[in-house]
């Protein structure tokens, strides 16, 4: 479908027409990719946007992005959403994002799940499309999220990890 070392989190249009990943250098980190998309069957790929973004999902009516990206004059990631068909974003939501994660759409798009994480502690996040503040989904009070998907009925899928930090001390080391 493509041809690049560095193209990452594809995902499939509900209607099958495209592919969207995140594209850029193999040894550089999501956070300085770009967002693109190529048919599903098959043909050019094309760029949705023109600066580090990426982590994309096609909404559930194939019509919108939602996905990661820097804003112009800079910072930390933002959620935003963008036209399938490219364009300048259609919105952007005060949520930064705080891991590689992609974000989720729900089955009715009307709300976009995503990882919020602080030092050693994940949960799991939705934003209504509608601009209303976020809400909290999960209430995890230790480890971090690696991924999380969601079901058509509405059910929450994600893997937990826990970082394990010890202090040493190790005589005779010369």
């Amino acid at each position: 479908m493509t041809h690049g070392d560095g193209e990452v989190q594809p995902v499939i249009s509900p209607d099958h027409k495209w592919i969207v990943y995140s594209k850029g250098a193999p040894n550089i980190g999501v956070d300085q990719k770009t967002l693109w998309k190529v048919p599903f069957s098959g043909g050019q790929p094309v760029q949705l946007v023109d600066r580090p973004s990426g982590g994309g999902d096609v909404s559930p009516d194939g019509k919108t992005v939602a996905f990661w990206l820097t804003p112009e004059k800079g910072g930390p990631m933002r959620l935003a959403l963008m036209s399938i068909d490219g364009g300048p974003p259609s919105k952007i939501f005060d949520v930064k994002r705080t891991g590689n994660h992609p974000p989720r759409w729900s089955a009715d798009g009307r709300f976009l799940y995503y990882i919020q994480t602080t030092p050693f502690l994940s949960n799991i996040w939705r934003q209504p499309v509608d601009g209303q503040p976020a809400e909290q989904v999960t209430r995890f009070t230790s480890d971090l999220i690696g991924g999380f998907d969601l079901g058509t009925d509405g059910s929450l899928l994600c893997s937990r990890r826990h970082v394990v930090q010890d202090v040493l001390i190790l005589n005779n080391v010369e």
